[in-house]
């Protein structure tokens, strides 16, 4: 982080600071942190604020994409056409750049997630599984509502008995962390690839993937045909939307018997569990 953006944070409450989900740097527009669905300005005394919120430069965007890629941005050129660099246990900086032949021209705005193991809110989805069984879950959230975070609660705490098996394609969901517990976690594939690997290699009894979409479907009937289930998460607001999207209707149909829907407001988040037709 630039010192002059890092000077600023550091004055930021401690209750901003425990309930902030993303640090967000625009060139030469006001430095924002996202608190549950509310965005707040920060000026350089870490005081909210309207009238005179701490500005990055371009340069200091620059900067912050250079320590992001520990000095070799060359080899995350990749991950940054797409939007993204992982850093440690678990952290995404989403990425709006401009890169021409594999190289990186500009930075306009970097979005620094930040990751926290939070397993307070999937007491209800273990007694459901503690009750019924583990089943095929779909978590459904708009985006930054706890998706990510939910999934790393329940790998955790399902791998403190069962082969848990994290298809983690963006390093976000463990980053480069060691695994706990019965929990291995693949990273370096595409997430359908990736649960195939695990089937075929791995014997899970759980796979856990993050945001999947009808590229995935046919490795998740892939594992859900060996008995083995898969807790994803999909953007969305409602089922029926997603059942509107190719390849997820079979899905929801079949192969996840628990939908689990994430919201935010004023900053506090809950979540609410629903039984699908699938059996667990």
């Amino acid at each position: 982080m630039p010192a002059r953006i890092a000077s600023a944070l550091a004055f930021v409450s401690d209750d901003v600071k425990n309930r902030a989900t993303e640090i967000r740097l625009r060139d030469r527009l006001p430095l924002s942190l996202s608190v549950g669905d509310v965005n707040l300005m920060i000026d350089e005394r870490g005081r909210v604020t309207e009238k005179s919120p701490v500005r990055a430069t371009g340069e200091e965007l620059s900067d912050c994409v250079y320590n992001l890629c520990r000095g070799s941005v060359h080899s995350y050129i990749e991950t940054i056409a797409n939007g993204y660099i992982p850093y440690g246990n678990g952290g995404r900086a989403g990425v709006a750049a401009t890169v021409d032949n594999g190289q990186l021209r500009a930075v306009s705005s970097l979005c620094l997630r930040i990751p926290r193991d939070v397993r307070a809110r999937d007491g209800e989805i273990l007694r459901h599984y503690a009750a019924n069984g583990i089943c095929g879950t779909l978590i459904i959230a708009p985006p930054a509502s706890g998706k990510t975070t939910m999934l790393r609660s329940l790998a955790l705490s399902l791998s403190e008995k069962r082969r848990v098996c994290v298809i983690d394609s963006r390093n976000e969901i463990f980053g480069v962390r060691g695994a706990e517990g019965y929990l291995d976690v693949v990273r370096g594939y595409g997430k359908a690839e990736g649960i195939e690997l695990a089937v075929r290699c791995l014997s899970p009894e759980v796979v856990v993937c993050d945001e999947i979409s009808q590229r995935e479907s046919d490795a998740v009937f892939q594992a859900s045909n060996a008995g083995i289930p898969v807790i994803a998460s999909a953007h969305g607001s409602s089922l029926a939307e997603l059942k509107q999207r190719r390849g997820f209707s079979a899905m929801i149909g079949s192969m996840f018997g628990l939908f689990v829907f994430l919201s935010v407001r004023n900053g506090v988040y809950a979540a609410e569990i629903a039984e699908g037709e699938a059996v667990c």
